[in-house]
This record gives C-alpha cells, structure tokens and sequence, in this order.
C-alpha cells in the first residue's frame, strides 16, 4: 500500500474495502494530519488494486472493516521486517522512507508537482518542493537526460 500510494503508514491502516474505488482505479485515503476530515483518492495500479480486493474478500473483510486491523507498531514492525529480508537499510527502509520514495519516483517521472502534493495529501506546495531537491544519481541523471 504504502509503495503504491505514498500514504502515511497509519492513513494506510485505515483503509477499508468501501475505501477501495474499482470505478477511478483509486484508494480513498482520510488524511490523518489535519484538525478536520479530509478524504484524497490516489490512483494505483488496477492489479493492486484487483489484489486488494481479493485479499479482503479471502480473508472475509466486511466493507467497512479495516484490511489490514494492526496497530501502527505492528504494521512499521513488519514493514522494517520486509525491508531486512530484501536487504534493505537505512532511512529507506521505514514506512516514512517509502513514502519519500514515491515522492521522488513521481516527481521523477515528471508528474505535476501539484498532483503529487495532492496524492500525499500535503496542505503546502512548500512541503511536496522538497522532492524535487535533487542529488548524487538523481543529479547525475538529470544532467545526462539534459545533455542528450
């Protein structure tokens, strides 16, 4: 979930089948940051989407029941647990680093720094900016992309 939408670890927690929209091809997210509700749709791969379903559906998920019913504890506990076995360390390897992650594959894949801030659920223009600070391969690759 995180890998394909950039939610925050605990909007994904929050997600039910009702909250998955077979019609846009999006995950409906309530945004967990600010004082009042506020639901974001995030588009998503429709395979990922077919996979969320099925897996409520297999594990008997009423529509309004949470997919994934653990604690925020649990679920960074688990993801830290995935991101071991495939060797990955450092700062990427959390929920937050997915989230960043997807940031800067959106932006560098040159989508809309307002569609961005909009599918991470960002108040400001201000704090989706922050992806498009590049450095090291990024840089390197920017330039390349230039000078071709």
């Amino acid at each position: 979930m995180l890998y394909y939408s950039g939610c925050r670890c605990s909007e994904g927690l929050q997600v039910t089948p009702r909250r998955l929209d077979a019609a846009t091809g999006k995950v409906i997210f309530r945004t967990l940051k600010r004082r009042r509700t506020v639901y974001r749709g995030v588009p998503v791969p429709r395979r990922f989407l077919n996979e969320l379903f099925a897996f409520a559906e297999a594990s008997n998920t009423g529509p309004d029941d949470r997919l994934f019913p653990w604690c925020r504890q649990t679920a960074w506990r688990r993801i830290r647990a995935l991101m071991d076995s495939a060797g990955i360390e450092g700062p990427q390897a959390t929920p937050k680093g997915l989230r960043h992650q997807f940031g800067c594959h959106a932006i560098g894949r040159q989508v809309p720094e307002s569609a961005v801030g909009r599918w991470l659920g960002h108040a400001s223009a201000k704090s989706t900016r922050v992806y498009t600070f590049v450095v090291g391969a990024e840089e390197r690759a920017l330039a390349e992309r230039m000078w071709s």
